[in-house]
């Protein structure tokens, strides 16, 4: 599934270096993107894969599926949850910078 390998390749990304990191990034990025617009994802997968993505320093990334999801939205409930679950990993992200110890530089600066 799409879910699956969103974060199979998050997890790897973590560990690989140079070319093999680019390429997981360009496939993480597709893929990332295609399950966040494909119809017939559920929103719970959909917000755990933003979540791992997230966690991994892919910040930007999780964002910008945030956003293909807030586009999807067929429900104030659905917009709601998009909304709120951004809220909370922008909430992340400033007390990890506020502490003095930023996330990894956002790991898809490069993939922007």
């Amino acid at each position: 599934s799409l879910q699956a390998l969103v974060l199979a390749l998050c997890a790897r990304s973590s560990v690989e270096d140079g070319q093999l990191q680019s390429a997981i990034s360009d496939e993480l990025q597709h893929s990332a993107l295609e399950l966040a617009a494909h119809k017939r994802a559920k929103l719970p997968d959909c917000l755990e894969a933003c979540r791992k993505l997230a966690d991994a320093g892919w910040c930007s990334l999780c964002f910008k599926c945030l956003k293909v999801l807030r586009e999807r939205a067929s429900s104030t409930e659905i917009m709601a949850a998009v909304v709120l679950f951004g809220a909370q990993v922008l909430a992340g992200q400033m007390e990890e910078f506020a502490s003095g110890s930023p996330t990894s530089g956002d790991s898809d600066s490069a993939a922007k």
